[in-house]
């Protein structure tokens, strides 16, 4: 998509900035929260240095930032999603979670804050 737009290669976005604002733009509609979780260097690291020897790799810190997600209550569910990944139905998530049997559809709290991250 990048390469219709862009005159001079110097100007193509990167795959993982388009599908940033794919998703963000869908959460958009939908109503949900959308964050990329912004971790400095520091935190990164305390993460990863936990006691465990040796340290956790770099891919440990996804396990220990959807635990951070998950600890706010103000959201029915979370949603994490790498970001080589988007959405491509206009569908809303609870439509998809409900017809696999993994949303109660007759929860009345099931409109109560949404989160999505990138």
């Amino acid at each position: 998509m990048a390469k219709l737009v862009a005159k001079d290669p110097h100007e193509l976005t990167q795959f993982w900035s388009l599908t940033y604002h794919l998703n963000r733009f869908y959460a958009r509609l939908h109503g949900y929260r959308f964050r990329r979780p912004d971790i400095s260097n520091e935190a990164l690291f305390e993460m990863l240095h936990d006691g465990l020897e040796p340290p956790r790799r770099v891919q440990w810190s996804i396990v220990r930032l959807i635990q951070q997600e998950l600890e706010d209550r103000t959201c029915d569910f979370v949603v994490w999603m790498d970001s080589d990944a988007y959405i491509v139905s206009s569908e809303p998530l609870e439509t998809v979670l409900v017809q696999n049997g993994l949303l109660n559809s007759s929860d009345p709290n099931s409109s109560r804050g949404r989160q999505l991250s990138q």
